[in-house]
C-alpha cells in the first residue's frame, strides 16, 4: 500500500465509518470477467483527494471568512464588504458540497474482483456463477 492510499484511509471522512462500523465478512464470489474466485473487496466510487480536499478548502474557507468578519466588525474596515462575502460564500459551497460528497461515496459502495477490479462480483451458487465457473475452469 503506497504513502497515497495510507493517507487517504486516515483522512477521508467515508473512511471513518468503516473503523467504527463493522461490516460482516463477505462470502466467496465469482467475477464474471476475468473468473477469479475469492472474497470480492470492498470499493467507493470517486476519489479519496477530491473528498479530503472539500473538507480543507471548508475548513480554510471558514477561517478566512471568521478573520475578515472579525477584522471587519472592529469598526476597522480594512477589508471591503466583498472579501467578506466571498469567503462567507465558498465557505457556504463546500459546507453543502463537503457531506453531499462524503454521503455519495458512502451510498456507492460496491463489491470489486480483487483481481480486475471490476464490480462484477456474483455468488458462487447462483446458476450463472456455476456457469461461469465452467468456463473458466481448466479442462482436464
Amino acid at each position: 500500500m503506497n504513502l497515497k492510499d495510507r493517507f487517504s484511509k486516515l483522512i477521508a471522512p467515508s473512511r471513518w465509518l468503516d473503523r467504527f462500523i463493522p461490516k460482516p465478512p463477505l462470502p466467496e464470489k465469482i467475477c464474471t470477467e476475468c473468473g477469479h474466485t475469492g472474497v470480492p473487496e470492498r470499493r467507493r466510487r470517486g476519489e479519496d483527494v477530491i473528498e479530503v480536499g472539500l473538507w480543507c478548502l471548508l475548513v480554510i474557507f471558514g477561517a478566512a471568512y471568521v478573520i475578515t468578519y472579525g477584522i471587519n466588525s472592529w469598526s476597522w474596515k480594512i477589508m471591503p464588504g466583498l472579501v467578506v462575502r466571498t469567503f462567507s460564500l465558498l465557505t457556504k459551497v463546500c459546507l453543502l458540497l463537503g457531506p453531499v460528497c462524503t454521503l455519495w461515496r458512502i451510498s456507492t459502495e460496491y463489491q470489486a474482483c480483487p483481481k480486475c477490479q471490476h464490480p462484477t462480483m456474483i455468488p458462487l451458487d447462483s446458476p450463472r456463477g456455476r456457469q461461469v465457473r465452467e468456463q473458466h475452469q481448466p479442462r482436464q
